[in-house]
């Protein structure tokens, strides 16, 4: 029988690699990514979500296998560390190239900036100091913690108050729309009792 001990960092980027996952999963759905309509995209996509899964699968494995803790763990967060920043990469791209073609393009800008910032802050930092070879000391985590804490909350807030505002723009086109065509209707109707006299 294995047992699998996941230390806190193992289990930080096992977090991390699944929080990535998410996002990408979210995002291309979001932006209606397809092979058909946006191929390139559509594979830049499922090549970190690919990275994402082996991340996960490299840190579990790690952890019940290995010994050597601390060069697979730095391995691992490195290689996490630069998926995130990857997928913000990619993030900003896909915003970029359906900006005009895609309406979630505009409110995932809206919502989603301040988490992109929070988050490359936080992995800019992190990775610059794991790189050093450095310990992140108690005072920079907390800031580092609060940073990224504040852009998820902004991030929730903006979202929410954005799909909001869509759902209001889109129940008063459909008021609209509904109103049109009542009005046609009315005037069929008319047209064809004048037509009947």
């Amino acid at each position: 029988i294995l047992q699998v001990n996941l230390d806190l960092e193992g289990l930080s980027v096992i977090a991390a690699a699944f929080a990535t996952f998410g996002g990408l999963l979210f995002s291309r759905t979001f932006f209606n990514i397809r092979r058909t309509h946006y191929p390139t995209l559509h594979y830049a996509y499922y090549t970190l979500l690919g990275l994402s899964l082996l991340v996960i699968g490299v840190q579990v494995l790690r952890s019940a296998f290995f010994e050597d803790e601390n060069f697979w763990n730095n391995i691992t967060s490195i290689i996490a560390a630069l998926l995130a920043l990857s997928t913000i990469i990619l993030f900003i791209v896909s915003t970029v190239f359906l900006w005009k073609k895609e309406s979630a393009a505009q409110l995932f800008v809206y919502s989603m900036t301040p988490l992109m910032i929070g988050i490359s802050i936080y992995v800019s930092f992190w990775l610059s100091i794991t790189i050093a070879g450095d310990d992140i000391s108690r005072e920079d985590s907390l800031l580092l913690n609060t940073i990224l804490f504040c852009s998820i909350a902004l991030q929730m807030i903006l979202f929410s108050v954005n799909i909001g505002h869509n759902l209001k723009k889109l129940e008063l086109e459909k008021l609209a729309l509904q109103k049109n065509i009542n009005q046609k209707l009315t005037n069929e109707v008319d047209r064809q009792t004048q037509s009947l006299i």
